[in-house]
């Protein structure tokens, strides 16, 4: 087990399949927002907790703009990432239903609402930033 953890957190931009294994090549782990494109449901994957289940995503057909072929070719033909979500009921806040997608896979390790609070603070950061702007 590692002594010292590094998570990467990011908006949806940053959750997809290629960055996801990069990420986890530099020994790094990854809690980003699901982005809109990618859909998932409750009946697929392993549920290990309340809002909380492992999920298996495979690699696109085609190889994604920004990759070379090589690259692609080198990526595994699937991963497995915890899909982790959570209602707002703040009143006046736009989104409702947060999905969260990390590489943080061990439940017991990485307590489900402690991901939602680190990610709660990454998007206090991003709020208080752009106050000062």
């Amino acid at each position: 087990m590692r002594s010292q953890y590094d998570v990467l957190l990011g908006d949806r931009a940053f959750g997809v399949y290629a960055d996801m294994v990069a990420i986890r090549k530099l020994d790094c782990d990854a809690v980003f927002r699901k982005h809109q494109s990618r859909k998932t449901t409750i009946r697929k994957g392993k549920i290990v907790g309340d809002c909380d289940k492992l999920v298996t995503w495979h690699k696109p057909k085609g190889c994604p703009k920004g990759l070379s072929q090589d690259e692609f070719f080198t990526l595994p033909p699937s991963i497995t990432v915890r899909e982790i979500y959570y209602y707002i009921v703040i009143p006046g806040f736009r989104t409702q239903r947060v999905s969260l997608i990390t590489t943080l896979l061990d439940q017991a390790t990485y307590p489900t609402l402690k991901i939602v609070r680190l990610y709660y603070r990454r998007w206090q950061v991003e709020l208080d930033l752009s106050r000062t702007a």
